[in-house]
């Protein structure tokens, strides 16, 4: 009977402690959901555990919480100014009360129309096979990218908006066919559409190799990492150069508009951009400053 008692008290008292356990504020809306730059507005945030809130907080650059008010367990109103220089874009919102913070993920964007500042490689070949980079902003909710005519852009392009400006990586295909001459370039998101002109130009074919890309563009001193090389051209057995300081080991031939290798930088190559070539049966093809090797120092 004592044992039976005891069980019982201990399972109210557990009861009882997870009943007044506090626990971390849970965020669940924002309304409004959006707002613009320059605009000063009220939003209302809509949760759980917001009693004695001590900050609310907006991770987007230049997002600033003028003021406060917790409503109740449930509801928090706040004051929030956004600034000329934020950035477009979904952003998260957190609430910290003295049991800990919680975060709603992308619940509040800062609208505007997307913008592209420029383009890199801007050429390419008929016929290459390429990785194109997009810089820009406002790039969220991109449905589809566009090089116009003759050229395919794949599916999977990757938007990176953890920097500014944002950035678009897109695997582009020339057909052989395509006419030489200038692209515009267009970039659809669900909130808009920017074309800017004449930012790509397609080359006419040339005999051998054409280098047109490297994927990931980047190397730290000492770094050893795995590369693609894109372009045109690409039989038999290649032989790749980055230049002195950077040794290409094991070129793989995984198709005539790519090569994979492993390249190991050395803590003593010299800074900065450089060419990539890649050597085919005596014929050599040069994609100019193609990768960058940095150093974090």
């Amino acid at each position: 009977m004592k044992r039976y008692l005891f069980l019982v008290f201990l399972s109210v008292l557990l009861v009882w402690m997870v009943g007044c356990n506090p626990t971390i504020p849970s965020i669940i809306s924002i309304s409004p959901s959006s707002g613009t730059r320059g605009q000063t507005l009220d939003v209302n945030i809509y949760g759980t555990n917001f009693s004695g809130a001590t900050s609310v907080y907006f991770s987007g650059t230049n997002i600033w919480v003028n003021s406060f008010d917790v409503i109740s367990s449930t509801e928090i109103q706040a004051n929030i100014h956004i600034y000329q220089t934020a950035q477009l874009g979904p952003n998260d919102v957190s609430v910290t009360s003295p049991y800990g913070t919680g975060e709603g993920e992308k619940l509040f964007t800062v609208a505007g129309m997307p913008s592209i500042t420029s383009l890199a490689p801007a050429t390419g070949s008929q016929g290459s096979l390429m990785d194109v980079t997009i810089l820009g902003e406002g790039f969220y909710g991109v449905t589809s990218v566009s090089f116009g005519s003759g050229i395919t852009v794949a599916p999977d392009y990757q938007v990176i908006s953890e920097y500014v400006p944002v950035t678009i990586i897109a695997t582009i295909s020339i057909s052989s066919i395509a006419t030489p001459g200038t692209r515009s370039v267009t970039v659809t998101t669900t909130h808009g559409v920017v074309t800017e002109s004449d930012l790509f130009t397609v080359t006419a074919a040339t005999p051998g190799p054409v280098v047109s890309s490297v994927t990931p563009k980047f190397g730290l001193l000492g770094q050893t990492e795995e590369v693609s090389i894109k372009g045109s051209g690409f039989t038999g057995t290649p032989t790749v150069s980055f230049g002195s300081g950077i040794t290409v080991n094991s070129p793989t031939l995984i198709s005539s508009n790519e090569i994979q290798a492993t390249i190991i930088i050395s803590s003593g190559a010299v800074l900065g951009w450089r060419d990539v070539s890649v050597t085919i049966g005596g014929v050599t093809g040069v994609g100019i400053d193609l990768f960058d090797v940095y150093t974090l120092i």
